[in-house]
């Protein structure tokens, strides 16, 4: 349906980023230019497709270069591979080198790789750049050989007699058989290919017209009808606001939107939909479901009977039955295979009602999709008759969980191989037809958003009637119309916009809105969201706050929910189920490395799950315990934290994980470190500032959730300052002086209660002297060397032992950027990746 269109967009694209200059490319950015001299905001609706594609393009191509730099950035240094050129082939506007490798270094390139071919050593410092050219791995010949795609015609570079000089040099380098090269991996670009294809496809989209407007709109069809046995048992397990979003989309909208919070059963929600997808009928079919009374049987004659016994069964008079010719019985269906080596097509009773709907299941992630396919292995879809059953699945792409592997298409493919006769499907073609036989017949395929895109999708003959994209908040809009594109006439978008967005490495890009999702365009514009309003996952200690803060005080408790949630250790509040401890850290950067971290968070932390641990035993070996943070260096340094003060064992026993590492999961105890305590940094907090952030670390937790931050730098942003003035009022704020154990122990004591503010910690922490709060940048904000020396002098003053006092810093903050890297990273002299 979209060969045609798909490959001219792709060959448009291969024009514009082979044209470029990699050199060049890198001067722009380091002085926060970009691709494009000039970018537009995104607005809230378009104009026309026309108007969509050309607003959205240019942040699509600024974006492919911001990946190409990514590494750059970073200050990784990867190292390229000597290349010797074997022969090249010109092919219209292309040109295809054949380039051979050391022996095992092709293992590593995949297709659409993008990379470097320079005549020097592009890590050198001297490298002039001069003879470069950038490359896709368009395919991979064993372990030595690739082929490589260039496009050096002399209009690449029109108006650009520098480029005009550059290609020509290149084209002639490349014609000279044997000649040495460096080539340097950048980055791969599939998904951003498909992406690229389906903003280009996007005028063929049967409902463009509500995306381009944000306006809901209804399909003028008929409405479809839930069977009866259907709703009863979906009634009886789902609460109302989940029947309403699972019903939503019967009056045939193209497009609903369902906003699932944290612990709201979103995934569960999700089944039920497919529940409803699979089984809903139009109005006028509903009697084909449902038993009516039975009404007089009419008085026939012998004659009559006769007849009518020869026109529903002819086989009864020797003729062959009819529908022998329509459905072939496979002798050597297995149960573990889920119906699909059953190659009849699933038809509904009626003919009026028809065959099921082709659903098509979504995720950006892997993780994400395998929670899906887990789910409905495990418990199931609803029949028409409200049973539960297996549906028809099959997982396609890449990485598949080895929970759900035996529904994988490689698997699938693999037993219906098997089941065949010898030499029938031996051929890649025969492979290919059962791979295309099994995506039509299942009922539901499930798929990355970006493998939605992939060559498969676009030969299979029987498009997808409607697509679910779960988290669909965590992807760029180009990202939700890969799938779409492929035909369907009604998507179901599920996510939640206050929660992790999507990920974006062009700053630029994400200036002009290009990390909005197609769920929050939409949702910001008035578009109705069906919204689950009841959640089952905290204690309503810990939801409340996120309830008020995030979602206006709309998000409710479950009934059950804390009596569900509450545990032994409760009994001591600095245990939770919300405890804040105000510790006033240093944010520092390593030498060498480039995200931040804070000792004294991490021994806060240690000390809160040691005390843990040795008064509840049975927490060490439950593995319900996560410590999150916002910065890989901080999950680095706890984890070998914990391996030093707990040996191998600690690498086990805890979860330690970034904010969107963490995402979609949950534990009993969740421990965070903000590490964010500087204090000249003119208000900025960097990924601690994101509210979307915030509000995953903060609903985490099932029982406890207890917080190590410096809050007097935090208040600064309004949510942080929200969640001190909720702590203060329900008591749950600690302000903990060294030595950690100590206040600890007298904290369970009883001796040290909760603070009454940030203002009087003094006053709640006798046993230790402290500085008298001040303005903003005071002291004991310790947001300098300075800070140690004074906890230290005043411990020692008032006889404390300090001897688990952390010694002043050598590393410096200064200069970081309001992000997780640091400015003063090294940088790599012209390299790429």
């Amino acid at each position: 349906m979209l060969a045609g269109a798909a490959r001219g967009s792709v060959e448009g694209f291969q024009r514009i980023f082979l044209s470029w200059n990699y050199w060049d490319l890198e001067e722009r950015a380091a002085s926060n230019g970009g691709v494009n001299e000039e970018l537009e905001d995104l607005p809230q609706s378009f104009e026309s497709a026309e108007d969509y594609i050309f607003r959205f393009a240019p942040l699509v191509l600024e974006e492919c270069g911001a990946q190409m730099l990514q590494a750059n950035e970073e200050g990784f240094v990867s190292q390229p591979h000597p290349a010797v050129l074997s022969n090249y082939v010109q092919n219209d506007d292309f040109l295809n080198a054949r380039l051979v490798l050391p022996p095992g270094a092709a293992r590593t390139f995949r297709d659409n790789d993008v990379i470097l071919l320079s005549k020097e050593d592009p890590n050198r410092e001297a490298a002039s750049g001069q003879l470069h050219a950038l490359g896709k791995v368009e395919a991979r010949q064993g372990e030595q050989v690739l082929s490589v795609v260039f496009y050096l015609t002399d209009d690449s570079q029109a108006g650009n007699p520098a480029g005009m000089q550059r290609v020509r040099a290149m084209r002639a380098g490349l014609n000279t058989a044997n000649s040495c090269w460096f080539l340097l991996r950048l980055c791969n670009l599939s998904t951003l290919i498909r992406e690229w294809t389906a903003l280009h496809a996007f005028p063929s989209l049967a409902f463009k017209d509500v995306l381009l407007s944000a306006n809901h709109a209804k399909d003028n069809k008929q409405a479809l009808f839930i069977p009866q046995p259907v709703q009863q048992a979906m009634e009886a397990e789902y609460n109302e606001s989940q029947m309403s979003a699972v019903t939503a989309g019967l009056d045939r909208s193209p497009v609903v939107l369902i906003q699932g919070p944290p612990g709201t059963g979103k995934t569960r929600t999700i089944l039920g939909l497919l529940s409803i997808v699979l089984h809903a009928v139009p109005a006028h079919s509903s009697g084909l479901t449902k038993r009516s009374p039975a009404a007089p049987m009419p008085e026939y004659g012998a004659d009559d009977v006769r007849r009518l016994w020869r026109s529903a069964a002819p086989w009864l008079a020797g003729v062959a039955d009819p529908r022998d010719d329509v459905f072939r019985r496979d002798a050597g269906n297995e149960r573990g295979t889920f119906g699909l080596l059953d190659t009849r097509p699933p038809v509904r009773v009626g003919k009026a009602v028809g065959p099921k709907a082709h659903v098509l299941v979504c995720a950006p992630s892997n993780s994400a999709l395998d929670e899906i396919v887990s789910r409905l292995l495990q418990a199931g879809l609803l029949d028409w008759q409200g049973n539960r059953y297996i549906p028809s699945i099959v997982r396609v792409g890449l990485s598949v969980h080895h929970s759900v592997e035996a529904v994988s298409l490689d698997a699938l493919v693999e037993l219906r191989m098997r089941s065949a006769k010898a030499g029938e499907a031996s051929s890649p073609a025969a492979r290919d037809r059962i791979k295309l036989s099994i995506l039509e017949e299942a009922h539901i395929v499930c798929s990355t958003l970006s493998f939605s895109g992939s060559g498969l999708f676009a030969r299979m003959s029987r498009p997808f009637d409607v697509v679910v994209i779960d988290e669909a908040a965590q992807a760029v809009e180009p990202s939700t119309l890969v799938p779409l594109v492929t035909g369907c006439h009604q998507v179901f978008l599920v996510g939640d916009p206050v929660q992790l967005p999507a990920t974006v490495i062009s700053s630029r890009a994400v200036q002009h809105g290009y990390d909005r999702s197609l769920f929050k365009r939409l949702q910001s514009s008035g578009f109705p969201v069906q919204m689950l309003d009841t959640q089952y996952r905290m204690h309503p200690d810990i939801s409340a706050f996120p309830s008020q803060e995030f979602y206006q005080g709309s998000l409710r408790d479950g009934e059950g929910t804390e009596a569900s949630t509450t545990r032994s250790w409760h009994e001591h509040a600095c245990f939770g189920p919300l405890a804040l401890y105000q510790v006033a850290g240093r944010e520092m950067v390593e030498e060498g490395a480039t995200s931040i971290i804070n000792k004294m968070e991490a021994e806060m932390v240690l000390c809160i799950y040691r005390e843990l641990v040795s008064r509840y035993p049975h927490l060490r070996t439950s593995h319900q315990i996560a410590i999150i943070s916002p910065y890989s260096a901080q999950v680095k340094l706890l984890r070998a934290k914990f391996v030093e003060a707990l040996g191998e064992e600690g690498r086990h026993l805890v979860d330690v994980n970034t904010i969107d590492g963490f995402q979609g999961r949950e534990k009993d105890i969740v421990i965070f470190s903000a590490v964010r305590s500087a204090a000249h940094r003119a208000g900025k907090i960097g990924f601690v500032a994101d509210e979307r952030r915030v509000n995953v670390a903060l609903t985490r937790a099932r029982a406890s959730l207890l917080l190590v931050a410096n809050f007097k730098v935090l208040r600064r942003d309004e949510h942080w300052a929200n969640l001190v003035n909720h702590a203060t009022a329900h008591k749950c704020l600690y302000v903990p002086q060294k030595p950690f154990v100590n206040f600890l122990g007298k904290v369970i004591q009883g001796e040290i209660g909760p603070a009454e503010d940030l203002k009087s910690v003094g006053k709640k922490a006798p046993f230790v002297a402290q500085a008298e709060p001040g303005v903003e940048d005071d002291p004991d904000l310790y947001s300098d060397g300075e800070a140690d020396y004074m906890e230290t002098d005043a411990a020692a003053a008032a006889g404390v032992d300090t001897s688990e006092a952390m010694p002043p810093a050598k590393a410096t903050v200064a200069g970081l950027q309001d992000t997780d890297k640091a400015v003063h990273a090294p940088k790599r002299a012209k390299t790429g990746g």
